[in-house]
């Protein structure tokens, strides 16, 4: 997801690059101010890492994202979620 949203690639999301990754995972500014460990305003991908690995790693990270889309959209969904490694069309 780094990598994805570094439009730059400057090897650092600045805050309009982290607050659309933080939109795409269902974040907030919370989890951008937990990210920026050293407070200098922007997010280097050492300090992405590790706060990915206190959340338990990209899958899990993936995982809480589906389950916020899939809780988030019972209006539009009538069904409980998808399963993980399902085929959508």
């Amino acid at each position: 997801a780094f990598r994805r949203f570094d439009k730059d690639k400057s090897g650092f999301l600045d805050p309009e690059e982290c607050r659309h990754m933080c939109t795409y995972l269902g974040w907030g500014s919370a989890e951008w101010d937990l990210m920026d460990a050293n407070k200098d305003g922007k997010v280097s991908l050492e300090e992405y890492q590790v706060f990915v690995g206190k959340l338990g790693g990209v899958r899990q990270l993936f995982e809480q994202r589906r389950l916020r889309i899939s809780t988030s959209r019972k209006d539009v969904c009538d069904y409980i979620g998808i399963a993980e490694g399902a085929r959508v069309r």
